[in-house]
């Protein structure tokens, strides 16, 4: 599917895309993911817009050479094509979910969570968050219009990484985690007796 980009944001080392569709719009479930090409190079990112949605929302971290992320200043009125959806980290109506991301791994969860602030769904929701600094957290201010428990963390300002640790005071037999960033990060929430797990998660 082709699509222009009409709006890019920097903040920090994060961009914040938005493409319209030049053809179809793409249908797909929040929490997933697409492979998005731009003069030949092809990645993965997770779509941070809810599905109603006129545009799809990218939050992509640009990294140091990296040949996609290097292209992204110039990106703004280009035409990228998308393929997808993919992935199996979808929000399927659950009430009692923690949400646990670090880095880009916010992306998906935001999917997540506009779907659930717009369809005024009713539950025990809880986002917790890990970036490097508040310079790289572009959606700091829409969270306060958000009616859940939010716990960020900013690990170059003091603060310390999440881990299993945060989530001693829930019952998670009850919950399903939502787990999305690096493998080593996904990895220490896997065996803690939740009702369901659903990652996503890269090499870091």
């Amino acid at each position: 599917m082709k699509y222009e980009v009409k709006y890019v944001s920097k903040q920090g080392n994060v961009y914040v895309l938005r493409a319209w569709p030049l053809e179809e719009k793409l249908s797909f479930k929040p929490g997933q993911f697409v492979m998005l090409t731009y003069d030949g190079i092809r990645r993965p990112y997770s779509i941070a817009s809810s599905p109603s949605w006129e545009y799809l929302e990218f939050m992509i971290t640009k990294k140091e050479g990296g040949q996609f992320t290097s292209r992204l200043d110039e990106i703004l009125g280009k035409e990228i094509d998308v393929q997808g959806p993919f992935g199996h980290m979808t929000y399927e109506g659950e009430t009692k979910a923690i949400f646990l991301a670090a880095g880009a791994g916010l992306a998906p969860m935001m999917s997540i969570l506009r779907y659930i602030h717009e369809q005024e769904i009713k539950g025990d929701f809880h986002l917790f968050f890990s970036t490097r600094t508040r310079a790289n957290h572009p959606y700091q201010s829409e969270f306060k219009y958000w009616d859940i428990d939010i716990v960020e963390r900013f690990t170059r300002e003091g603060d310390s990484r999440l881990s299993a640790k945060d989530l001693e005071g829930f019952d998670l037999k009850d919950y399903t985690l939502f787990v999305c960033g690096s493998i080593p990060f996904a990895q220490q929430f896997k065996d803690l007796g939740a009702k369901k797990i659903k990652v996503e998660a890269w090499n870091p």
